[in-house]
């Protein structure tokens, strides 16, 4: 299932387009029966970027976990999944992906004069999608303090109990509650066997 993810740079209002906000952000939209693409490619923005980012929908909600202005490790996101980020965030990006791809929907989707920060930190917080457990790796450049973000598809997620952290969790009305995160069971919204944890690092 994916979903369009709104650019906050375009300016557009998509409500006239069959779309649903999702349960997690309203930034986040589910295509309705009668949403049609040929309508959407039709929608003019005045400084040419593209209103919306179609995602898949496990990533798109992991986005919306991340706390703005944080400078942030993205792992796994995918390229188009790792220019949300930053839309969600508007700070600086460590990540490994392939630099064209990333500088081509920069240009489509955020203006020049915004360009993504140069990084000068280690990372506020980590977003890492397809894993089910926290790389020590990872953990140990994460700033005390910072978030970590995790989710996986048709696995649980295990943590070190030897990690010193503080599990950062909400209610949603589909799935259930681990013992650190959620796990979500609809297949309807491409939420089947979802499960996320959201972590603050203590020490």
């Amino acid at each position: 299932m994916q979903v369009l993810l709104k650019n906050p740079y375009a300016g557009i209002d998509l409500k006239d387009l069959d779309v649903l906000p999702s349960f997690w952000s309203l930034d986040c939209l589910f295509m309705g029966p009668r949403f049609s693409m040929s309508s959407l490619m039709q929608t003019s923005d005045p400084v040419g970027l593209s209103p919306y980012l179609i995602l898949n929908a496990q990533i798109a909600f992991l986005l919306s976990l991340l706390e703005q202005r944080a400078t942030t490790l993205a792992h796994n996101l995918g390229p188009l999944g790792t220019v949300g980020a930053y839309l969600f965030t508007k700070n600086s990006l460590i990540y490994r992906e392939d630099e064209s791809k990333i500088k081509k929907y920069l240009e489509e989707y955020v203006p020049k004069d915004q360009a993504m920060p140069a990084v000068v930190a280690l990372p506020d917080q980590m977003i890492v999608f397809g894993e089910n457990t926290i790389r020590q790796s990872l953990w140990d450049k994460l700033a005390v303090g910072g978030v970590f973000i995790l989710g996986v598809s048709k696995q649980k997620i295990t943590i070190d109990p030897t990690l010193k952290f503080e599990a950062i969790g909400k209610l949603y009305p589909v799935g259930s509650a681990t013992e650190f995160g959620w796990r979500f069971d609809d297949e309807n919204i491409g939420m089947e066997e979802f499960e996320v944890v959201k972590l603050k690092k203590l020490a």
